[in-house]
Formats: C-alpha cells, structure tokens, sequence
C-alpha cells in the first residue's frame, strides 16, 4: 500500500511537471502556440540511428554475421530451456524493496564479471547504478501489470566496442565460453539481437544473465551508435517516452483530468506504450469505461482496432464489462477506419460478436434492454464493412443446423441474415437436413418487418424446396427430415413431393410402419386414395410389411380394395421388373397375391413357387429381381431398401449369380451400403444354413473380387473422398498464402532495388545545371572536361594513389558545371540561385592546385599540367 501510494505521488508530480512546465515548453519551442510533434522527434531520432549503423558498415557487415551468431544463440537457448528469464518467484509477494536488496549484493559480482569479458573481448565496460526507483516502479505498473519478479533491469551494466565485428566476436565468445564453462553462478538466460530485429532503429545486443539466482542485464553496444543516443534529440526521445507513459499510466489510473491535460498538451495517444500483455492506453480506458478518455485518444489518432498479445480487442472489453457508450464510440471508429491487421476483424466475428450473441440468449428477459441488440447491430455492420462475414456465416449456418436456437433467435432479432449462393444450403435447408424441427418452425415462420422487409434469406430453401426435402426423407424413412419439412409447409401431395413411380411420402411410411408419421401426414392431408404407378395405394404398402395398425388407420380414413387374384393376362410379365427398378415394394405384394401367395390352402407350396419365379433370371446379364433391387438403392431410387426388404420376406434367392457371377452382395458391397450388405449376407447364412461369413471371402465373380474385399475397397473410397472435401478448402488457402508469401518477397526486393537505383532529384538538377546556362557554358564544360580527361591520363601514370576514381572525376566536373554556369553571360533566374555557391571558383581553383602538388611532389610535371596550372 504504502508503494503504490509513493507511486501515486510520484506520478502526480511528473504529470504536474509536463503539463505547462519547462519541460512542454522545451518541446515545443514556442511555448502557447505550436503542439509538440513527437513523432518527427522519433523519425529523426530513427534517422541518426540509422546513419551512425551505416557509418560502421550498415546491413552488409552485419547480414555476415547472422548466421554464425544464430547458430549459437540457438545451441545456448536449447541448453537455458528449463530456466525462466525472471527474477525469483518470491519477489512476486516481497515486492520491489526486498528486490533491490538483494539486487544491491549482488551488484557487485555483476560488475566484476562485466569487466572480465569487456577485457577479454577488448571492449570498454560501462557499470551504472542501479535503476532508478520511480522509474522501476511506474516501469512495473505499466508493462509488467505490478508483476515485480518481472524487472530484470535493476541492476544493468553495457559494454562498448568499436565496430559491429568486434561487437559478434565478442559475442560468439561470451557463447562459447558460456556453453563450455558449465557455470551455476553466472551464465547467460537469453539473447536477443536486435541488430536483426530493430523496432525504432537503435541496434544492440541485449542479454540477460543470472548472478547467484538473480537477474542482470548485459548490454552490447557499437560505439557509434551509442554515441548517436548521447546527443540532444535523444534527450527530447526520453522525454517523449516519458509523456507517453505517463498518459498510458493516467489511463490505468482512470486519471481522466490528467488523460486530458497530457493528451491536449501534446497531442499523443501513448501509441507505442503496451504493458507486458500487449495492452495500451486504449484498452485501459475501454476496461474502465471512460467515454472522455476513450474519445481523446481517438481523436489523436489511436487505432480502434488494436488488438493485445492474446488478441482482446479493446472494444470487446468495454462490451463485457456493460459499458454502452464507450461500446457504441468504438464501433463508429471501427466503421470508419479499416483493420490495421488481419486477426482484429477475425477476433471481432469469432469472438466478440459470438459472446454478444450468448451473453444476450441466455440473460433474463428483464435484464435486458434495446441497447444489447443495438450494440449486436452495430457488430454485425462493422463485420460486414470490414468483408469478415463468411465465419460469422458458416457459424449461423452450424447452429442451424445443430439446433441451437438460442443463437439463430437472437442473431434473427439483432437483423443478422444469411444469403446463401447457388450452391450453398440455407439455414433452413440445414434444419430440415439434421432433422431440427423446432428450428425449421422458427425459420419459416420468423417475422421481423423492421429489419427484414422482404422475409429472411436464411429461411428460403436453396439446394431443394421444401416438398423435394419431404420426398428425400421419405426415400431413406428420416422420421426427422420428414416431420422437420412438414413443419416448414411441405405439401405431401405436391408432384415433387413424389418419389420414383408415383410414390408418396404416406405410401413410404405406411411401408416403414411409422405410425405415428401417418397419421401426421394425414392430418397434413396427405391423400390416402393415391395410387402409385403400379396400382398400389398406401394400404397396400402397409400390407406388404404387415404393418396392422398403420392399415388399420388408414383403412379407417378410407377403405381400399384388397386387390386379390388378377385375372390371367391383366398383369404384364414387365409389371414386376419395373416395379423393382422403381423402387415400389407394394407391387411385390400384389404379385404375390396374384400368384396366391397369401391364399388359406396350399401356402407353402404357393410360396415355394414364388421364390422360384422371383429368382428367375432376367436378359440380358441374368440379373434377377434381388439384383435389380439393390441396384435400385445404388440409384438413389430405393436408398432404405424397402424393394429389397420385400423380395428376401418372400425367399428371393440371395444366392443368384449374373452371367458374370456377380451376387447381390457384389452389388452391395461395390456401392459401399453397409445396411443392406447386412441384409444379403443374414439372407445368405439362412438360406446356407451356417455361417455366410466364408461366402463373403470366397465367392469370387469374374474379375476376382469377394464382396468382402469390395466393401472395405468401397468404404475407404468414401473415407477418403469425405477426408478430400474436407481439406480441399485447406490446401486452397494453403496455396494462396504460399502465393502471397512469395509474392510479399519479389516486392521486398523490389523495393530494395528501386531504393538501390533511386536517384535525389537535386542530384538530378545538379546534373543537368551546366545545360540549362545556354550552348556557350556547354562549349566550355566540354573543354574543360578534355582538359581533365589528359591530366587524369599523365596522373595515372605517375602512381596509383594519383588516379582518380570515377565517382571524385563527377564530383570535379559537377563542380565545374556550376563554375561555367556561375561565369555564363546567360541571365540566371533568381530563383535558383540559392544553390549556386559563390566561392566554387575557389573549390575549383583549390582542386587543381592539389592535383598539381601532387604531381609536383613526384617530379613527373607534365606540360599540359603546367599549362593548366598556370592558366589556374
């Protein structure tokens, strides 16, 4: 207590200081009129830093040394990785008085050590005090969240050395000498070069090492560069770090006086000021809900779109923590101004606005209020500014689907919709799909004028109309689908409501002996007269299974004929064959009716001769009805397999093979249906008498194949076409981020190259100054230039050290275009003579003479350097 509350006076003074003190009118030069630009303080501060890292050789000396430093590094972090680069967990509780204790013993040591490598390594150690306490204090508030153990900067020492190769091997020492020596009461935790990594263009080496269990900082400088800290605009940089932290740290305080006094004063937003979480000012004063602070930074330029280490955005925590106002002034930013990275409107869409949508369903009625669902409308607008609403889509369209309706109901009430493309489901296809009743009830009868004037996209069917979905449940028997679709309004009469050969919905679950879907179809009025292709009603259908309480019902709705015997010649000998390729099982039962099949006397023997006539063959590959059946399920025209069903009650044989000495199963197996794979091989091992497993494994057909061995092959087709959709869209992205990332580095090295050939526009002018003065100055450049092309030629052969490069030979003739232009009788324009120097006769004059002393000196005069001499 009695720390934070030295803090907290420390911090009153310091903001008291800044604000209309000495140090804002050092800043600002003109004390009341002109704002501090401190971000041209940073560029120019980046600016010498850069200057002095090209003076010792700049990237090409540097890039040489990654690798062999990298290498390194990494062996010593490989061998440090079970220790933590923090101070002991006890100064978590001790705090920072008990870790400046002990850091004062052992200050000692690091010092010592310090100047044993800087003499080893031939560089200059420089040993300071320890840390300042207010600075470690507000240094632990703002980045470390009071986290003490955090500070390893207490105690600090840095060492100097001339040039950036001295600077590697003395670290590739250090590394070596580290790995090697084993130390436990000195080694190295971490390294991190920031040669290779520079944020605001200082360069150094940091490392972090332990002294008998407490951390130290060692600093490797380039003299340099660290000369380049030392000067005045550094000092302004320190103080712009100051005002920044100290805003940031007004924002944890709530310090809204103070946010507001630093912010006008300087115009800053503490923009590159993040705690140990990555968090800045503006995530603090959204958590604290203050609508002043929120909308000052805003106004001076913070991003609203910031996002921490974990990716929390920081309207998101002005959301969770109820607070509308600061929520609603977030959200308008965000509309206006665009991502700055691509996780924030990913965190927005997969997170934010999925917790708004929770959050909402499950608070009580009368906690809510009509600024939740305006705060989910703004959401759902900003997502679809920022082009992120396809995750947002998908999870609608899987809670659909799932039968959350928690979160359709409320996303429905926020004005969200979904408007599915050619050849994408739409919710209610989903719902109808997964058999989720109570969502298709709540999509096709949602009405909400305000928001959706022209009804609800999602709550339109896409891939098939509400009666397709009807027939589809009906073919597979999904009691599901089937009521899902009768909610949304399927018609069971309606023509795409029927199935292959005239068959209903009511005919397919009369043969199913899904009561209580029968009587639901009729109450839907569901025709109970119908016949299908063949004659066959629904009573017939549940004749053919013998289901006596859905024929007793229908009965009772209308009584039908029983259709016995079928007088000789009135029954095609196709009417069977097509029935089965139809997919309609009643048929079966009428044929076998037809035959006397179900008579009171000789049933046996009648049946015994209909099993005989249902495994007849048929042309052209003597296929029987068996075999047609199951190739009917292939089809998609009988996929329950109720023909199939029908033809094994009445002993089809299961055992006939095609002229190519194919089974059913063969059929089965070769289309991957399992169910009715089952069904063939129960028929075979009864009418084997044993066990059919061996049939499955040794009854081959022409081309070698057992059924075993063709369902497994057709099983794992299907796995891996289902494994195949699933990572299509994977490896799409995959290609177009291996795209981008390849393309992101043709333009680095475009933009390398067109630095490399980019030419100062007063270099340009510069060039071309001696054409501008008139034909009379070009006459003379152009005698002079022959002039000093014969005096380089006699140089060269005195000696080398008197040939001139090419770059010094454009220099001397740049200077004699100005000298002709300067002496050009051409009048000049006034205003270009701010850059031509009255003294480059001297220049020209001193440059000669040089030369000529040069020559002089070698006893190697020549004529025409003495001419030209004399003539200077």
């Amino acid at each position: 207590f009695i720390s934070q509350h030295a803090r907290s006076e420390e911090f009153n003074f310091q903001v008291r200081d800044l604000v209309g003190g000495e140090a804002s009118a050092t800043l600002r030069r003109v004390r009341s009129t002109s704002p501090v630009d401190l971000s041209s303080m940073e560029e120019t501060m980046k600016l010498a830093y850069d200057s002095a890292f090209k003076a010792v050789g700049g990237q090409v000396v540097a890039e040489a040394r990654f690798p062999t430093a990298n290498k390194l590094m990494r062996e010593l972090m490989r061998a440090r990785g079970h220790c933590r680069a923090r101070q002991d967990v006890g100064f978590e509780i001790m705090g920072l008085d008990m870790l400046y204790t002990t850091v004062r013993e052992h200050n000692l040591k690091l010092v010592r050590e310090v100047k044993r490598i800087a003499e080893r390594t031939h560089g200059t150690a420089k040993c300071p005090s320890l840390k300042g306490r207010p600075r470690a204090r507000a240094k632990v508030l703002t980045k470390y969240g009071n986290d003490v153990a955090c500070l390893t900067d207490v105690m600090r020492a840095s060492i100097v050395y001339e040039g950036i190769d001295e600077l590697y091997d003395a670290l590739l020492w250090i590394c070596e000498e580290d790995l090697k020596s084993c130390r436990r009461d000195f080694f190295v935790l971490e390294v991190n070069d920031r040669f290779q990594k520079c944020k605001d263009g200082y360069r150094d080496i940091a490392m972090l090492v332990d002294v008998d269990g407490v951390i130290g900082e060692v600093q490797l400088h380039v003299k340099a560069i660290l000369s380049a800290k030392s000067t005045e605009g550094h000092d302004v940089y320190k103080q712009q770090r100051l005002i920044n932290e100290s805003l940031f740290e007004a924002c944890v305080r709530n310090a809204e006086a103070d946010v507001a006094s630093l912010a006008r004063e300087y115009q800053v937003c503490a923009r590159g000021v993040r705690d140990k979480n990555g968090r800045n000012a503006l995530h603090y004063s959204c958590q604290t809900g203050s609508l002043q602070t929120t909308r000052l930074l805003l106004r001076y330029s913070a991003d609203p779109w910031v996002v921490d280490d974990l990716g929390v955005l920081a309207c998101e925590l002005a959301l969770k923590h109820g607070h509308f106002d600061v929520t609603e002034l977030m959200l308008a930013k965000m509309r206006l101004q665009a991502p700055t990275t691509a996780a924030a409107p990913r965190r927005l869409v997969g997170h934010v606005t999925r917790w708004w949508c929770d959050h909402v369903a499950h608070e009580p009625e009368d906690a809510l209020n009509d600024r939740w669902f305006d705060i989910g409308r703004s959401l759902i607008q900003v997502a679809e500014d920022c082009g992120a609403m396809r995750p947002l889509n998908e999870w609608f369209l899987e809670a659909a689907s799932k039968g959350r309706l928690w979160r359709v109901r409320t996303m429905l009430k926020a004005g969200f919709d979904v408007t599915p493309t050619a050849d994408q489901p739409s919710a209610l296809d989903l719902a109808i799909e997964n058999g989720q009743e109570e969502m298709a009830m709540l999509l096709s009868s949602y009405q909400d004028p305000e928001h959706h004037e022209h009804g609800l996209q999602c709550a339109r069917c896409r891939s098939a109309t509400v009666h397709a979905h009807l027939r589809k449940a009906a073919e597979q028997e999904d009691v599901l689908r089937a009521a899902s679709a009768l909610t949304a309004k399927a018609d069971p009469d309606h023509i795409t409501a029927k199935a292959h050969g005239n068959r209903t919905a009511l005919m397919a679950f009369s043969a199913a002996g899904n009561l209580e879907l029968v009587q639901r179809l009729v109450r839907c009025r569901a025709q109970v007269g119908w016949y299908d292709k063949f004659g066959c009603s629904a009573v017939h259908y549940a004749r053919m299974f013998g289901n006596s309480k859905v024929e007793a019902f229908l009965e009772s709705e209308k009584s039908m004929p029983y259709l016995g015997s079928i007088p000789e010649g009135k029954l095609p000998t196709t009417y069977l064959p097509d029935a089965v390729r139809e997919g309609c099982c009643a048929p079966v039962w009428r044929y076998v009716t037809a035959m006397g099949g179900h008579g009171e006397t000789g049933r046996e023997e009648a049946l015994a001769e209909i099993a005989a006539q249902l495994s007849q063959p048929l042309e052209p590959y003597n296929e029987t009805l068996l075999h047609l059946a199951v190739q009917a399920a292939v089809d998609n025209r009988d996929p329950s397999g109720q023909v199939c069903r029908a033809l094994l009650l009445y002993r089809a044989d299961a055992m006939a093979q095609t002229s190519k000495r194919d089974l059913p199963l063969h059929y089965a197996a070769g289309a991957g249906l399992n169910d009715l794979y089952s069904l063939l091989l129960q028929a075979m091992a009864q009418a084997a008498g044993g066990d059919a497993r061996a049939y499955e494994r040794s009854l081959s057909n022409d081309w070698g194949q057992t059924p075993k061995e063709m369902l497994e092959n057709s099983l794992i087709c299907q796995g891996l076409r289902r494994d195949q959709a699933a990572a299509q869209e994977a490896d799409v992205l995959l290609r177009v981020g291996f795209f981008a990332f390849q393309q992101q580095g043709m333009l680095s090295r475009l933009r390398l190259w067109r630095d490399d050939q980019a030419v100062h526009l007063f270099e340009v002018l510069h060039n071309r100054w001696s054409f501008f003065a008139g034909s009379r100055s070009l006459d003379k450049f152009e005698s002079e230039s022959s002039c000093e092309e014969s005096m380089g030629q006699s140089g060269a052969e005195s000696g080398p050290d008197d040939s001139m490069s090419p770059c010094r030979s454009t220099a001397r003739s740049r200077i004699r275009k100005r000298a002709s232009a300067k002496s050009s009788p051409v009048k000049q324009d006034p205003s270009r003579s701010s850059w031509q120097n009255p003294s480059l006769k001297q220049v020209h004059f001193a440059v000669k003479m040089k030369r000529l002393r040069q020559q002089a000196s070698l006893g190697e005069t020549s004529g025409k350097g003495d001419d030209a001499g004399g003539a200077s």
